[in-house]
């Protein structure tokens, strides 16, 4: 779950490198953006961890070049400048070339490090003009697509498609330089599509056998995509507990047996089973609370407060 204010994408990343919420007006990153903090980066860093941060966009977007040079104080930077050569893929820089590149980057760091990509290729509009050789990276055609009408879920379905690839080429290039054998990978959205067409979600909820219930539609926009990788760790495992973005920081430092000083949130692998989205309540697992409203979360039906519900909320 993401907890998102006026910061969008910028409030993301406050929130996952910092374990706190954003601000209720404007962003951290324009207001306090050389306030020093507990940050995952700064942390890291006084545990012996050299510290990157790299974007294909230019160094003004969400005030990024100051943040992560005064504040946060990372070893290096990359933004756009880094990354001249890459593909376009609509009007943003292409996944693929983006994460070709900070493998070459990341391959030549000399020692442990923590860095984190933000790239944007699944961003709206979802457009793929100008990648190359686009027909023979993609498994979906429009053809596949032709019982959706909305123009923006199908771009978005396309989209997806496209970095589904450029991810596998990542992870590739990550296993080819060896760097993937020692290495947590996190991966996370930073917030919701922005698509509003719900009988086109439904349609596509429903074709991969899923219903889509009402609690999906308030949530859609909050629910995002996060895995995690671990090194020795073979089989794969779901995490039906109700988790959110400022649980990441602590949970890198707990997989790295590191102490945190200070986190809002808590590690995935503890038994939190809470998250407060703002502007909708609390949720759980098994139920959500909105305005003071308790629900089932399986059946969508009001429910009655009793103790645990009390000690959740």
């Amino acid at each position: 779950m993401y907890n998102q204010g006026l910061g969008s994408t910028a409030d993301s990343e406050f929130e996952m490198e910092n374990s706190m919420y954003p601000l209720e007006n404007g962003y951290v990153f324009q207001k306090y953006y050389d306030n020093e903090w507990l940050d995952i980066f700064t942390v890291l860093k006084e545990n012996g961890y050299y510290t990157s941060f790299m974007h294909p966009n230019t160094s003004t977007f969400w005030n990024r070049e100051e943040v992560y040079n005064t504040g946060y104080n990372i070893d290096e930077y990359d933004d756009i400048r880094s990354f001249p050569n890459i593909e376009q893929a609509g009007g943003f820089y292409s996944d693929e070339g983006f994460l070709e590149e900070t493998v070459k980057i990341m391959a030549r760091y000399e020692e442990k490090f923590c860095t984190t990509l933000v790239s944007v290729t699944t961003h709206i509009p979802f457009l793929l003009d100008g990648v190359s050789d686009l027909e023979n990276k993609l498994t979906l055609t429009q053809e596949d697509l032709r019982e959706y009408e909305d123009y923006f879920i199908k771009n978005y379905m396309l989209s997806c498609n496209f970095v589904d690839y450029a991810f596998g080429e990542f992870i590739n290039g990550l296993e080819e330089t060896g760097l993937i054998e020692n290495s947590i990978l996190i991966v996370y959205g930073d917030h919701g599509a922005s698509i509003s067409n719900t009988e086109e979600i439904a349609k596509l909820y429903n074709e991969n056998g899923i219903d889509y219930t009402e609690f999906d539609n308030s949530f859609k926009e909050v629910h995002i995509p996060f895995g995690i990788k671990i090194p020795g760790v073979e089989n794969n495992e779901t995490i039906n507990r109700s988790v959110a973005k400022i649980d990441i920081k602590p949970t890198i430092l707990d997989l790295l047996r590191i102490k945190d000083e200070f986190s809002i949130g808590k590690s995935i692998f503890s038994n939190k089973d809470y998250s407060f989205i703002k502007g909708l309540g609390f949720v759980t697992s098994t139920s959500y609370c909105i305005n003071d409203i308790y629900y089932d979360r399986g059946t969508l039906e009001e429910i009655s407060e009793n103790e645990d519900l009390k000690n959740i909320y």
